[in-house]
């Protein structure tokens, strides 16, 4: 079902997708057989031996809410579990620093998954991570999309251009196009904005990796500003799930 989102002075209305109801039963048959075709995928022979996660490191879909990152990291992949590499556990504090009990993890709050499946290493050194390429992002796209047309996430919060740029053209293309975007800037912080498609919210943020943080300090003020920002973000997306039904937080 495709409905308007609700307009503000800062937004224009556009189709987009409805988010699914909480309901782990409805989610769950469709997550489990799209989890096995990622699990069994071996498109890529640039990503031999397909090192990639399993089912049980994706988190919650019933929240709603999606965290997409670029590729699994060499460590956490080894650690199987996600964002537990140095750029992940960045993350990981943010959400720890709003000191919320029930959600506690990353794993409490999301449903968590990478534009590329598996981890992309530089060919010299297998436990090294390289950025991944655009054949190997676009050998994965379909997957991207079916994770929203069976999510339908109310927010996504993406780290990395290349991740935000997927989910944006996914989501296009699991709707009926828009006549435009909307961009609306996060409460007290500029270098930062959401972009809005139908009732699907995207929130980007520059990839934490410290080989990016000439690129975040040119939108943040110091790593401990960016870092505040994405636990004011979590905050803002818990308090949405904490509110009474039909008010906004």
């Amino acid at each position: 079902m495709i409905t308007r989102a609700k307009s503000n002075p800062k937004t224009t209305k556009q189709r987009g997708i409805q988010p699914l109801a909480d309901s782990n039963l409805v989610v769950l048959p469709a997550l489990l057989a799209l989890q096995s075709d990622i699990a069994s995928c071996t498109i890529c022979p640039s990503l031999k031996p397909w090192r990639k996660f399993g089912p049980e490191v994706y988190g919650h879909a019933s929240t709603g809410y999606l965290l997409v990152g670029e590729a699994p990291g060499y460590v956490s992949w080894r650690k199987r579990r996600r964002f537990t590499g140095q750029a992940g556990m960045l993350i990981r504090r943010a959400l720890r620093t709003v000191g919320h009990p029930r959600y506690r993890d990353l794993e409490d709050l999301f449903y968590m998954t990478d534009i590329v499946k598996c981890h992309p290493a530089a060919s010299a050194n297998p436990s090294s991570n390289r950025s991944p390429r655009r054949v190997e992002v676009e050998a994965c796209s379909s997957y991207l999309l079916r994770e929203l047309q069976v999510l339908r996430p109310s927010a996504i919060v993406t780290f990395g251009k290349a991740a935000a740029e997927s989910v944006t053209r996914a989501i296009k293309q699991a709707t009926e196009p828009v006549e435009s975007s909307c961009l609306t800037g996060q409460a007290g912080d500029r270098s930062s904005a959401s972009r809005c498609m139908g009732q699907t919210e995207v929130i980007p943020f520059p990839h934490p990796s410290p080989r990016n943080q000439v690129t975040i300090l040119k939108q943040y003020p110091s790593m401990r500003a960016f870092e505040e920002v994405i636990a004011r973000t979590f905050r803002q997306l818990i308090a949405r799930l904490e509110a009474p039904k039909g008010r906004e937080a």
